[in-house]
């Protein structure tokens, strides 16, 4: 009787500490002091079962915090914590595409099959769209311009193009009589004018300041440079 007394003690001991890992890995305690020779290796299989829940909870809890670098990495033989060393790779992977990113190098691509890395490279694509945009008109820069036409120069069907240069007349006199924001409104007027009688398959660029670019297609110069002609009553 006494020793059934003992062995649902040591039971009910064996169980709390099981609880306690699932639930409370923090506080979890063995007292084995009181187990007997038999149930010592059962004590031990817990116990490592404790080092690996708990070492995979402070992993959680650095990944959650953000602390990718310095996240307390699991064991080796940790297998419990297999599926957070893939997040944690994946995102060291990703934080070291996006310093890239930020260096403005946007040829950073991720391979994963998750909605992350799909997320991540529609970022980059849309960053690359934007490096290539002049932020004041939202036509396309210096960059873009370069890009495009040498993409739309190479199609094996290209048509006959003509570069046309634009500049805004005394404009330097009109941002100093009328403002900075005027002259910005003016220059996106112009571009307006511009993206309007440019084609789908033609390019507009502003270069710099108030010098514009434009790639057109036409039968010969004269032709195209009517249609280009840019005037106040235009804009």
């Amino acid at each position: 009787m006494e020793y059934n007394i003992l062995e649902q003690d040591v039971n009910q001991q064996i169980f709390e500490y099981l609880r306690q890992i699932l639930y409370t890995p923090e506080a979890a305690v063995l007292d084995r002091r009181e187990l007997p020779v038999s149930m010592k290796p059962l004590a031990d299989c817990l116990e490592l079962l404790h080092k690996f829940v708990l070492e995979e909870h402070y992993f959680a809890e650095d990944l959650l915090q953000g602390r990718i670098d310095a996240a307390r990495m699991p064991s080796q033989e940790n297998v419990l914590a297999g599926s957070l060393k893939s997040v944690h790779s994946m995102l060291k992977h990703l934080v070291a595409l996006m310093e890239q990113v930020a260096q403005g190098d946007y040829r950073q691509h991720v391979g994963f099959t998750d909605e992350l890395s799909t997320a991540f490279n529609t970022m980059v694509s849309c960053l690359v769209e934007l490096s290539l945009q002049d932020r004041l008109t939202g036509l396309l820069n210096v960059d873009g311009f370069d890009s495009k036409a040498a993409q739309l120069l190479q199609e094996p069907e290209a048509q006959i193009y003509f570069v046309v240069n634009i500049n805004v007349n005394d404009f330097k006199h009109f941002n100093a009589l009328y403002g900075p924001e005027k002259g910005d409104v003016l220059l996106r007027r112009v571009a307006a004018f511009l993206r309007n009688i440019c084609q789908a398959d033609e390019l507009c660029s502003r270069i710099h300041a108030d010098n514009f670019m434009c790639l057109v297609h036409g039968k010969d110069a004269e032709s195209v440079a009517g249609r280009m002609d840019v005037d106040s009553a235009s804009i």
